[in-house]
C-alpha cells in the first residue's frame, strides 16, 4: 500500500491548496452521506461512501493524474483492505465513527485552504486504517493457530 499511501497524502495537501467551492461542497455531500448512513446503520454502503471521499479528495486536486492513480489502485484502502475495515460483520460502531470523524478533519483542513493540516490528518487516518488491518490479519492468525493446536 506504500503507493497508495503517498498519493493519497499528497492529494490532500494539494487538494487544500486548489479546491473550488465546488469541490469543498462534493466532498461535504459525501461526507453527510456517510454519516446518514451511519445514523442509519447502513454499513454496507460504507466502503463505496469511503471511496468517494478519497476520489472527491483526488478531485479536489485539479490534477487528472491523481483520479486516475485512485482509481487504479483502489486496493490500499479502496476495495478489498477498506471491505475488510468496514464490513459490518467485523467493525465497531465505534469504529466506523472513527473513520467517519478522520474524513471530517481532512475535510476541515482542505476546507480551511491549510494543506500541512490537510496532509497530516490524511497520513494519520490512513496509518489509524492500516493499523486496524494489520491488527486484523494478525488477530485472524492466532485464531487460526489456536484452532490447530487444540
Amino acid at each position: 500500500g506504500g503507493a497508495r499511501f503517498g498519493i493519497d497524502v499528497s492529494s490532500a495537501g494539494l487538494a487544500a491548496e486548489r479546491r473550488t467551492a465546488d469541490d469543498v461542497a462534493d466532498i461535504g455531500k459525501v461526507l453527510s452521506g456517510a454519516e446518514e448512513m451511519l445514523r442509519e446503520g447502513q454499513h454496507q454502503l460504507l466502503a463505496d461512501a469511503n471511496f468517494a471521499f478519497h476520489r472527491a479528495v483526488a478531485q479536489a486536486t485539479r490534477n487528472p493524474f491523481y483520479v486516475r492513480t485512485l482509481e487504479m489502485l483502489p486496493n490500499f484502502i479502496g476495495r478489498n483492505q477498506l471491505d475488510l475495515v468496514v464490513s459490518s460483520q467485523n467493525s465497531s460502531e465505534a469504529h466506523l465513527w472513527r473513520i467517519h470523524r478522520e474524513h471530517v478533519a481532512i475535510f476541515e483542513a482542505i476546507e480551511a485552504a491549510d494543506g500541512p493540516r490537510a496532509r497530516s490528518e490524511m497520513q494519520r487516518h490512513i496509518l489509524a486504517a492500516r493499523d486496524v488491518v494489520l491488527n486484523r490479519q494478525s488477530l485472524l492468525e492466532t485464531v487460526e493457530l489456536d484452532a490447530r493446536n487444540t
